[in-house]
């Protein structure tokens, strides 16, 4: 009724499940269950793309929607308005209830997705308990993902036989230091017009190979005699025999019109097959296909070099062979086992591009819904309860399998093995996390095994001989740092392009929040300001705690029979002394999760122009918090306390290295349980949830049968994964104990490693179980906490300098003076070497630099051919460029025929 009441016009069906009308799609109960949270659960809707969860609004409810026209031009974007001429007309001279709102935004956003536009199908669902309605949206068909992957522009990874089919060969990368050598095939932007003119391509030179090994047929039955085969191996020094001068020379030209000699070479060994039995036609066959093969091998010395050796070795008849299966496998795709076709067969299923991932169907999914539809506006307007994308169960149970298993963390000893199946699931952005994690826990294997070696080092050395292997070792810590950060610069820079991104970008979108008048204001300054007052103040407390406790910690030390007068509650002074050091930690934890809650809540009214500004000024300060909040009391234990409270035992530093290696354990172990913490109390809320509406409903239910959740209605309970940098800055703070302690226990690079490799199947639990699908982010990096990593190298070399010079004998023994002048001159020289030795580290791959020329010379090599095949218009040229940036390289001037765009001053 609202829709004719304000459109004028009748909104396209969707209808709910046990509907009698076929032709509109509608969700279906699927016999299978499975069992999640403690419940039955039915893969009940598992097959669509993204859900939309609606408030269901009683018709009782008088509540007016205020100012409703404003609101409904905040979540429905130019896009969508622009298709409804007399959209104000609905709401001006007339109050609009919240129901009624909310029915004429369900039904426009129907319209919107269902329509030739978008195309997706869709269909809806009521809560178990009705008070929630699903709206469940699916890019159904392959025509209609192609067809929005040509109109936005989407970049596609070519396929490796379209590399073989004009005469290149598909570069190869390893996955890793241990990982095996797959395709890394260029992406370009996809384009119908392109995959229909290198479909015309290939066949073409398929065609110009039949003719030209007829014609050559031809001429080479009126030749008398043979060449010799053997003389093809002879690659310097070949000449056509008498009477044969005539034909090589045809057979030469031939082969240079058709710059392709695979496909000539193809075709023979069809030929060969197909004459057997009719030995004169397959001996004047192979001699053709030897001359070429010699052609072809003269361009590259090593290949003719090596089959003259085989000669010499096995014999002209198995080299003959062996030249002959080389060729046989035309077209060729690296790694892939596949039968054997005829090259007609393979012409006939060459693609340029290959098909579309889930991922990519996602993203167009996710690119629409953002082009048309404000969803932050409709949550915070009560027009909408939440929004996901659904998990796809198969995939998850996997991932589960291979991946995310908690208890499985001792597998995970072979990095970087499923990345790439996690970026295909969650998006580039938390694949490169999980990539970037992987990637260290890799590098700490050799600093591991050594660490551990140096454990005993006290067992097996004299103190000289130990205290030069920790400074040995320390010293290695710091280049480790500074080399482990240029390798993974080169490493993500290389995924980056295996995974058609750009490097160090991270996918950025203009906030609508962002409020152009108020910026460099007196409100966004004072906003700001507040942000960095939080800082300065939990900074404050954290040092004011940790003295406060570490004095009462030396009270109680003076009479470990009395008490402790803590907050005005009397505890035992022995008791205390124990386990002061979990009251620090805890207060390092209380601190930490109360600045990861206010300060989004700061950040969000900041009127940052951009998310990628947001994000970046957010992990700076972040990262300042983090690091006094979790380091300042083990700096103050190593640096401070000896000075001012004295160390426990008889030595002056000893005791207080003993204690701070204990309040690194205790605090990693705490760390660790936090997490596992932070995964248990999602778990059981949801688990609380999901039986709780289960009883209520049962106990409402007239019916015998019991009723159970489907698969939405649990996704709709899960937390949104976070995307804040607390993973991030987590793990960085985890590495800082790595390279700033190493010089006091090296073992600390095991308890590191042991507990990275823990947490990285706790985060991988929680992405793929315990939080809903992560939204399809690209990202070329890891953003700004590569450049956190470089500043925490940079300081683990004065940490670990510093240690050296007022710690560890013999600098301890000094006078001050003497200290600082070690302290200076050390730092200097090791902050040298490790800048010197980051300079000289390749910032790409060798592998990333060939595959970049292969696959320049293969796009060059592609453009040119498919303008030899195709007449086109100046537009068709233009949409063949592969380079989505060409045009913004080019002045814009009416004199040069092109007119400038709107926007562009």
């Amino acid at each position: 009724c609202f829709s004719k009441l304000f459109t004028g016009q009748t909104m396209p069906a969707v209808v709910p499940e046990g509907t009698d009308n076929e032709d509109t799609p509608f969700l279906q109960l699927k016999p299978d269950k499975v069992k999640l949270f403690g419940e039955d659960v039915s893969l009940k809707g598992s097959d669509y793309d993204w859900v939309f969860v609606f408030p269901v609004i009683n018709d009782t409810d008088d509540t007016e929607m205020e100012d409703a026209e404003e609101v409904f031009r905040t979540i429905f974007k130019r896009e969508v308005r622009a298709k409804e001429d007399n959209w104000r007309a609905w709401f001006r001279g007339q109050k609009v209830k919240k129901k009624e709102f909310q029915a004429i935004a369900w039904e426009l956003m129907v319209r919107t997705l269902t329509d030739k536009t978008c195309g997706f199908r869709a269909a809806w669902k009521p809560s178990i308990d009705k008070d929630e309605l699903f709206l469940c949206i699916k890019l159904h068909d392959k025509e209609s993902a192609l067809k929005h992957a040509n109109d936005i522009g989407l970049q596609v990874p070519v396929t490796p036989v379209s590399y073989s089919l004009l005469g290149h060969v598909a570069p190869e990368i390893s996955y890793s230091l241990f990982g095996k050598r797959l395709p890394a095939c260029g992406h370009i932007l996809y384009s119908a017009q392109k995959e229909a003119y290198f479909s015309r391509l290939v066949q073409a030179r398929g065609k110009q190979a039949v003719e030209l090994v007829e014609k050559l047929m031809q001429e080479r039955a009126l030749c008398k005699g043979k060449i010799e085969l053997e003389t093809t191996f002879d690659h310097d020094n070949f000449t056509a025999p008498q009477g044969f001068v005539t034909f090589v020379q045809s057979l030469y030209t031939g082969l240079h019109k058709l710059e392709m000699p695979d496909y000539t070479l193809k075709v023979i060994l069809e030929r060969i097959e197909e004459s057997a039995g009719k030995p004169t036609e397959v001996d004047q066959l192979r001699e053709i296909f030897h001359i070429i093969c010699m052609r072809t091998e003269k361009l590259d010395r090593d290949v003719a070099f090596e089959l003259r050796k085989m000669v010499s070795a096995k014999g002209l008849e198995a080299t003959l062979k062996h030249r002959e299966e080389k060729y046989a496998e035309f077209p060729r795709t690296p790694g892939e086992d596949k039968p054997k076709r005829k090259l007609r067969e393979e012409l006939e299923s060459a693609r340029l591009y290959q098909e579309l991932r889930p991922m990519d169907n996602l993203r167009i999914i996710y690119m629409k819904i953002q082009n048309c539809f404000d969803l932050q506006q409709m949550v915070a307007h009560g027009v909408l309860v939440k929004d996901f994308n659904v998990h796809i169960w198969s995939d998850q149970e996997k991932l589960m399998q291979s991946w995310a298993e908690p208890l499985k963390f001792w597998k995970w000893s072979m990095p970087n093995t499923h990345t790439t199946e996690v970026r295909d699931y969650f998006g580039e952005l938390v694949g490169f996390f999980y990539h970037w994690m992987d990637a260290y826990c890799e590098l700490l294997i050799l600093p591991s095994l050594i660490g551990l070696f140096l454990g005993f080092r006290k067992m097996i050395f004299a103190r000289e001989a130990s205290t030069i292997c920790v400074s040995a070792y320390a010293f290695a810590m710091c280049l480790w740092t500074s080399i482990a950060n240029s390798w993974y610069s080169a490493w993500c820079s290389e995924r980056s392009f295996m995974w058609g991104m750009k490097p160090g970008v991270v996918e950025d979108t203009k906030l609508r929040d962002y409020r152009p008048d108020m910026k460099g204001g007196f409100r966004e300054r004072i906003i700001r300001g507040l942000h960095w007052l939080l800082l300065f103040v939990i900074i404050t407390w954290t040092i004011f705690a940790a003295g406060w406790l570490s004095a009462r910690r030396k009270e109680a030390k003076s009479d470990l029979e009395g008490t402790v007068h803590l907050l005005g509650i009397s505890l035992a002074a022995q008791m205390f002394y124990d386990y002061g050091t979990y009251l620090i930690t805890l207060n390092i934890k209380i601190c930490s999760y109360a600045w990861d809650f206010s300060s989004p809540l700061i950040s969000n009214h900041e009127n940052w122009a951009t998310g990628q500004a947001k994000s970046n000024a957010s992990a700076f300060k972040t990262f300042m918090v983090k690091f006094v909040v979790y380091y300042y009391p083990f700096f103050y234990t190593v640096f401070v306390k000896p000075f001012i409270e004295g160390c426990p035992g008889d030595d002056e530093f000893d005791g207080c290295e003993d204690e701070l290696k204990q309040n690194i354990v205790v605090f990693l172990l705490c760390h660790l349980a936090f997490t596992c913490l932070g995964l248990l109390i999602p778990y059981v809320m949801t688990r609380w949830a999901v039986q709780k509406e289960i009883k209520k409903v049962n106990r409402s239910n007239e019916s015998d049968v019991a009723m159970v959740h489907d698969f939405l209605e649990i996704q709709s309970k899960l937390t949104k994964r976070s995307d804040d940098g607390t993973d991030y800055i987590d793990t960085v703070i985890n590495l800082g104990f790595t390279t700033f302690f190493s010089c006091i226990s090296p073992l600390m690079t095991v308890v590191c490693l042991a507990t990275l490799l823990i947490e990285v199947r706790l985060f991988a639990f929680r992405d793929t179980y315990l939080s809903q699908r992560a939204e399809p982010m690209t990202a070329g990096g890891i953003g700004p906490w590569l450049g956190v990593m470089q500043a925490m190298s940079y300081i683990s070399v004065m940490v670990n300098v510093g240690f050296l010079s007022f710690m560890m004998w013999p600098l301890r023994d000094l006078g001050l003076h003497h200290q600082l002048m070690y302290f200076v001159g050390l730092e200097h020289l090791v902050m040298l070497t490790t800048i010197v030795v980051a300079r000289f580290m390749p910032v790409k791959t060798a592998d990333q630099s060939l595959a970049e020329e292969i696959n320049a010379s293969f796009v060059d090599d592609l453009i040119d051919d498919l303008r030899k095949v195709t007449e086109y218009t100046p537009k068709e040229l233009e949409d063949l460029d592969p380079k989505p940036d060409a045009l913004a390289l080019k002045p814009w001037s009416p004199l040069l025929g092109r007119p400038i765009p709107s926007g562009v001053q």
